[in-house]
């Protein structure tokens, strides 16, 4: 992550999301779109990119999915993701104002986040991927 300093980070306690989130008057729509591992990784990954094809997000996403499953990532895991990035997750994350979607160029834009949006998402990041190690940005 690019930018995993809202947090002590050196803490053995994982970051409170529930607690933040409940904290917060947050949008429906953003928490909708952490509702799937699928959005979540999505706004995950354009946290660091701002810009990705479909095929890359698909690519990045469906080894992201495979290896917290302990398994290898195939062909149809890619292809069967890119459909429902296309017709599902990306058209839901984009009507929450999340990113912008151009299905036919097929480029994913992360859309501006405001400060607390990027709050919640990088805390949804570290309470999943939390360790108790140190995250470098």
């Amino acid at each position: 992550m690019g930018r995993a300093t809202i947090y002590n980070l050196m803490s053995d306690d994982p970051p409170d999301v529930l607690g933040r989130v409940l904290d917060a008057d947050v949008d429906e729509d953003l928490l909708r779109a952490l509702g799937t591992r699928e959005q979540r990784y999505t706004l995950y990954h354009l946290l660091d990119h701002e810009r990705v094809t479909l095929s890359e997000l698909a690519d990045v996403l469906a080894g992201w999915l495979a290896t917290t499953e302990s398994r290898v990532t195939t062909g149809a895991d890619r292809s069967s993701l890119r459909i429902a990035l296309y017709h599902n997750y990306l058209p839901q994350l984009a009507s929450a104002g999340l990113v912008d979607f151009d299905a036919t160029e097929l480029v994913v834009d992360r859309s501006p986040l405001s400060a607390e949006e990027r709050e919640i998402v990088e805390a949804a990041y570290l309470s999943e991927h939390w360790t108790g190690e140190p995250v470098t940005p």
